[in-house]
């Protein structure tokens, strides 16, 4: 009986073990790797900086020029600003500011490689916005931004949440 004990936990173990190599080989290749250890937001957020040439140091929030709701919500009717949702594609897809851009804080050099951002020219006014007036990735996004040349950057503190309680009108992607 203690024999078939023993020899299931060394199969569990040798199981276990074979995991964790095949997961840190998975990892090791990825674009996208997961962190061995954790580093706080702002970290994350300055090394993706330096991925892409910007060699500032740790991206805080700091106090960026802020926009109301009517402001905002006249600049999207006319079409006049790029807005841009710092929130995660998730929740981008379920419902966003019209012609809002997504570029969340999470992944962002590769967000903004792939939205064609970088290649339009960086005078165009922005408008930064995440959940709410307590969400510090739409704040992190802009100083971003503006570290590596958007001029005119600006942030929506009332975020998605004011935006939908105004009835102001949403798009959804598929």
């Amino acid at each position: 009986m203690h024999e078939g004990l023993r020899d299931d936990g060394l199969r569990v173990a040798v199981m276990v073990a074979g995991s964790l190599a095949i997961g840190a080989i998975i990892n090791a290749v990825r674009t996208d790797a997961v962190p061995w250890r954790y580093e706080p937001k702002g970290q994350r957020m300055a090394g993706e900086l330096a991925r892409m040439g910007s060699e500032e140091g740790e991206t805080r929030e700091v106090a960026a020029g802020a926009i109301e709701l009517g402001e905002l919500a006249g600049m999207v009717r006319e079409r006049s600003v790029l807005v841009i949702d710092a929130r995660a594609p998730l929740f981008f897809r379920m419902g966003h500011v019209p012609g809002a851009v997504n570029l969340p804080r999470e992944g962002f050099a590769s967000f903004l490689e792939r939205s064609g951002l970088l290649g339009e020219g960086k005078t165009r006014a922005v408008v930064v916005y995440c959940q709410s007036e307590t969400c510090e990735d739409s704040r992190m996004v802009a100083e971003s931004l503006r570290r590596l040349g958007f001029a005119s950057v600006r942030v929506f503190g009332g975020g998605w949440r004011l935006w939908l309680e105004s009835g102001e009108p949403i798009e959804k992607s598929p």
